[in-house]
């Protein structure tokens, strides 16, 4: 339990640091870190407790943050992106990204052992499709509440 709390926490840290980049209002900072924690812990959840893979567990996680941002919107009289975006930034897979860039450099190093070039690019793909399918999988599960309360989305800056 101590590490889903943990893992909210480092999520709302990283989320309000990414958001003071775009400058933002300053009343919208408790709910972006709120929205990145909830979301994070979501993924975490799924995958720690649940054996949900990542791919999944970062679509569900990623529209918890889309749902809740719309819903956050109306009351800050933000657009929802000024919430989602910074909340997804900590949910980029960095070591599935990393990973594939150094198998990558390895496979390219490798021309003269075909068994070990061989497994570098099993590793380069492998973890070059995980990445790109989680941030596909964050891009859907944050924009298809967008879709669906597309007049909450669009009335959320405008006066009663």
């Amino acid at each position: 339990m101590i590490d889903l709390l943990l893992d909210g926490i480092y999520a709302a840290a990283a989320a309000v640091g990414f958001a003071a980049i775009s400058n933002p209002s300053r009343r919208t900072f408790p709910y972006i870190a709120a929205i990145a924690a909830t979301g994070h812990m979501v993924r975490f959840a799924l995958m720690t407790w649940l054996g949900i893979g990542i791919v999944t567990a970062s679509l569900i996680g990623a529209s918890c943050i889309g749902v809740c941002a719309i819903r956050v919107a109306p009351h800050t009289r933000s657009v929802p992106e000024t919430f989602s975006y910074p909340a997804l930034l900590p949910m980029i897979p960095g070591m599935y990204a990393c990973r594939w860039v150094q198998a990558t450099w390895l496979m390219s190093t490798v021309t003269d052992n075909e068994p070990l070039f061989m497994h570098y690019c099993g590793l380069s793909i492998s973890n070059g499709f995980t990445a790109m399918m989680v941030v596909c999988a964050l891009f859907i599960g944050q924009i298809w509440p967008t879709m669906i309360w597309h007049r909450i989305v669009f009335s959320s800056t405008k006066n009663d």
